[in-house]
């Protein structure tokens, strides 16, 4: 995920969310107000603005139903979004013309 982040700094401003909740010292269980599915990173893309919502996984893991349901929503209503498990599908996703 740092890596990601590191690549797509340069092209915008990009943000990384906790989703996962946590246990308190009086053990309560805190889980963050994000809706269930929410993306890892959200991305605005220089210079137009585009939120680009980015879930990321490594090796074979997959993305719930809910992060799926939740990319979906996201691209209807405007955004860029997806699944990405390496730097060059962030920057494919988040539509960053290759340099060179």
């Amino acid at each position: 995920m740092n890596k990601i982040m590191l690549a797509l700094s340069p092209h915008g401003k990009v943000f990384r969310y906790n989703v996962g909740g946590f246990y308190s010292k009086d053990g309560r269980y805190i889980r963050p107000s994000l809706p269930k599915g929410h993306s890892d990173l959200i991305f605005f893309r220089s210079p137009d603005g585009k939120a680009v919502f980015l879930e990321v996984k490594a090796g074979s893991n997959k993305p719930t139903r809910e992060q799926l349901n939740f990319l979906g929503q996201m691209r209807k209503a405007g955004c860029l979004g997806g699944v990405a498990y390496s730097v060059e599908d962030a920057i494919r996703i988040c539509g960053i013309p290759k340099e060179g």
